[in-house]
């Protein structure tokens, strides 16, 4: 979670099939989902949005998806990097990914398997012991939300659903509770990650298999209701995707073995987005798969994990021209890299992998030196930070 100014917000959602039981939903050329289709395998997905005040932040606990339908509390040690284990859910069907609300005090748990709704749980009595809310999960046997995107500004979560499309939610302050925007469902084609970028003019995109591009939507910020509003030709298939913290880029990683770069995509002011000058990046040795990445919320430094070699490879940015210059040889981390997330005062950054994380302090330069690691998890989909902020202006 970056926190920075921003004129314009994009929610971005990657469209594809998922795995399980959508029929309607085709991968790439038009051929049905399977488990096989990187583009199909909802874990590749990842989900983070771009607030709208400049702070300092630090991370006080952390909330992990693995793959044992469980997700996992731990503290972090602000001046080490360390986690400390705390509670454990257990979620009755297959969790895919958590998001913290703005006041700390809400955790929200998506999942993939079944029709279960949205679980919620309050952190305000112990963070390290989330206790499920009363009415949890909501929208039971209505949503199917598996990905998490939050708008700390207005309130709510965007999720995309097991199923064609995406939806909105209010968040209630004081309880937690959630309850659908108007408008939703909203969005077209199998769409399986959001990405929402806060700002006065907010617009969403979309990414369509077999069609081959990716679509921008108008956003009604009192609503939530949508409007066509771009298409963009493009041969990815997103694995994941993140901003500038200016959001005038957006990065996003290619899901097709064989086609190893990443795209820069510019943001325009009227939230349209076209190609960067020197995108897509080459990115690895021939048939391998960037399956995740995050960029620094100070905006000059992106990491991108390769799940085939399970190196993290480390780029610098301009940030004038969202370009990424790499800054060597990758490093090599366990085996079953999946998922990578920087701490929110960009000092950590935390690899998750086949049977836990790998903590790494970061350099001025953005070199990563290894100073820990937890076991204990299997397949490590999501990492996600409750945060305090030091405001800076």
């Amino acid at each position: 979670m970056k926190y920075f100014s921003r004129i314009l917000s994009i929610l971005i959602l990657a469209v594809g099939g998922l795995v399980g039981g959508l029929g309607a939903c085709n991968g790439l050329l038009g051929v049905p989902c399977n488990d096989d289709d990187p583009g199909c395998n909802a874990s590749l997905f990842l989900l983070q949005f771009i607030a709208a005040t400049r702070t300092n932040n630090f991370g006080t606990h952390a909330y992990v998806v693995d793959g044992t339908a469980n997700v996992k509390s731990y503290t972090v040690d602000r001046t080490t990097g360390l986690l400390t284990a705390g509670g454990q859910l257990n979620i009755s069907s297959n969790p895919e990914d958590a998001q913290v609300d703005a006041t700390g005090n809400f955790l929200y748990v998506g999942n993939v398997a079944t029709s279960d709704g949205l679980y919620a749980y309050s952190l305000a009595a112990d963070p390290a012991q989330p206790v499920a809310l009363t009415g949890s999960p909501f929208l039971a046997g209505v949503s199917r939300p598996t990905e998490l995107s939050l708008d700390r500004a207005n309130n709510r979560i965007y999720a995309a659903l097991q199923a064609n499309q995406a939806e909105g939610y209010a968040i209630d302050a004081a309880t937690g509770a959630i309850s659908l925007l108007s408008g939703s469902p909203f969005g077209v084609g199998c769409i399986t990650t959001v990405e929402y970028n806060s700002a006065t003019s907010p617009t969403f995109a979309s990414y369509r298999y077999g069609v081959n591009e990716f679509q921008s939507f108008s956003i009604d910020s009192a609503t939530g209701t949508v409007s066509a509003l771009q298409s963009f030709p493009s041969a990815f298939i997103p694995a994941q995707l993140d901003y500038s913290p200016d959001g005038n880029f957006l990065y996003v990683t290619n899901a097709v073995a064989g086609l190893e770069n990443v795209l820069i995509a510019q943001i325009n002011a009227d939230g349209t987005f076209t190609t960067a000058s020197g995108s897509p990046v080459a990115f690895g040795p021939t048939n391998e798969q960037a399956i995740d990445l995050d960029v620094s919320a100070s905006g000059s430094l992106v990491y991108v994990a390769n799940s085939t070699t399970n190196g993290v490879y480390s780029y610098s940015i301009d940030t004038s021209t969202g370009a990424m210059t790499s800054l060597g040889a990758p490093i090599t981390t366990a085996a079953g890299l999946s998922a990578l997330k920087l701490s929110p005062d960009d000092q950590y950054l935390y690899a998750g992998h086949g049977t836990g994380i790998t903590i790494y302090s970061v350099g001025t330069s953005g070199a990563l030196t290894e100073v820990g690691s937890i076991s204990g998890l299997t397949n490590v989909e999501n990492i996600v930070f409750r945060q305090q902020s030091e405001t800076l202006f």
